[in-house]
């Protein structure tokens, strides 16, 4: 399946969640009505007291949150109808105004010959194997939103016969940013026993430096994390994330550190989390979080406080769930180490791309190192590189010049110029580009 071809099926996916979430509420009527509003309004407290404006826009993003939420539910319940239960879909799905969307994706489809119809342990699963597929959309440094595609395969089996034993899983995903080609094989092991989880993750990039933004390229990073959950009792968890991460500079050092973190829950409602990042920063934070349910037939818990010890049982692992936190495409940033001319009159030009395939369009920007006084025509021209082998003028490209303005108060414009189609070349060839001021 093609990457392009995935992504039409998660738009298609989540327009379906939205229309069968707005049918679930028509059809449940003023008790789901009752129920959103109210959940609306304890979400929304804060943004209610600062403004009318603030309010509104609470209220939108919550209402379009509501309906990605129970969506997804809705459809994934549909899907199991026909592709079987052990089909899932999973999802964060977030949206705001200032934000847009952004959150996570997964479907898991199980092969048709691995494990059996049930869905437990008590139905005789011992294996798993099952296509992992999905997207992650978040926002950059920059303030642009990226996609994240994935495409993954996925085997976990228990250790002995025994149906309560513990599982191992190993895993094997293409990453790939569907904006800017950055491509990662990650690589990865889970486990599930009694006491807790384990996962090791490894990504290595299989992409090079590319152009994002003129002036600016990235390429992602190799890194590795190994880490473990404890399920001290049935509220208290402890985890324990040893990593190593190449700098985000470029350098090629890597970075390394460990992340501890311990989460309370000692009512169904509330729980804390405290994270402590060993690394550069040496960061720490602390979450309270209420979660209060809404509607007819909500039992009120009990407090837990410190829970039982030792009530884990791996035979109730959901031997097809997603494999979690894949996440997006780490990269390192720098400025763009891209060949550029020196024009007339500090006028210079360079490539916005380090390279570009025969039969495809170049883009040359050119420059001034202040705002321009005046519009300033120029007149740029493609020229053999200046290491061999070198590109022909008339075969490899339009030996012709183009004319352009920078106009008075910016500092750049760019121009394309096309890339002959030459199917004889056997190896790259260079490039050069020069730039004059004609007025």
């Amino acid at each position: 399946m093609t990457i392009q071809r995935m992504g039409r099926i998660l738009k298609v996916l989540i327009l379906s969640a939205c229309m069968s979430a707005v049918s679930a509420l028509h059809a449940d009527g003023t008790d789901s009505l009752w129920e959103y509003s109210l959940n609306s309004a304890q979400q929304c407290q804060g943004a209610i007291n600062s403004s009318v404006e603030s309010a509104a826009d609470c209220f939108l993003g919550d209402g379009i949150n509501s309906l990605f939420k129970k969506g997804i539910s809705l459809s994934d319940q549909r899907l199991k109808e026909s592709l079987g239960e052990n089909f899932s879909i999973t999802g964060t799905m977030n949206w705001s105004p200032d934000v847009g969307s952004t959150g996570g994706l997964d479907m898991v489809t199980p092969f048709s010959f691995a494990g059996s119809a049930g869905t437990d342990a008590a139905a005789g699963i011992r294996s798993a194997t099952f296509l992992q597929q999905g997207v992650t959309r978040w926002r950059e440094g920059f303030g642009t939103m990226r996609n994240d595609m994935r495409n993954g395969v996925v085997h976990r089996f228990r250790v002995s016969d025994s149906l309560d034993s513990d599982v191992i899983g190993l895993s094997s995903f293409h990453l790939r940013s569907t904006e800017h080609g950055h491509e990662v094989l990650a690589l990865g092991m889970d486990y599930f026993g009694r006491w807790g989880t384990g996962e090791l993750r490894y990504y290595a990039p299989t992409t090079d430096w590319t152009v994002v933004r003129p002036g600016h390229e990235e390429r992602p990073l190799e890194g590795m994390e190994l880490g473990t959950r404890l399920n001290l009792t049935t509220t208290l968890d402890l985890s324990v994330t040893g990593y190593q991460w190449e700098a985000e500079d470029g350098s090629g050092d890597m970075n390394r550190g460990t992340r501890l973190g311990f989460n309370w829950r000692p009512h169904s409602w509330l729980s804390f989390d405290t994270t402590w990042d060993g690394g550069s920063d040496d960061a720490m934070s602390v979450w309270m979080n209420f979660n209060m349910p809404f509607g007819p037939g909500t039992e009120k818990p009990r407090w837990e406080w410190l829970g039982v010890a030792g009530s884990g049982n791996s035979g109730n692992t959901n031997m097809f769930q997603a494999v979690p936190e894949i996440g997006h495409i780490r990269v390192a940033s720098r400025s763009a180490r891209i060949a550029s001319s020196a024009g007339s009159n500090g006028v210079s030009a360079r490539f916005v791309e380090p390279s570009v395939d025969s039969g495809e369009t170049v883009t040359i920007e050119v420059f001034t190192e202040e705002p321009a006084q005046r519009d300033i025509k120029v007149t740029v021209r493609l020229e053999p590189g200046a290491t061999e082998p070198s590109a022909v003028p008339g075969v490899d490209f339009v030996d012709r010049p183009m004319e352009a303005t920078i106009t008075q108060g910016t500092t750049s414009t760019v121009v394309s110029f096309p890339i002959l189609l030459n199917e004889a070349m056997q190896e790259p060839r260079s490039l050069g580009v020069s730039v004059s001021v004609s007025s």
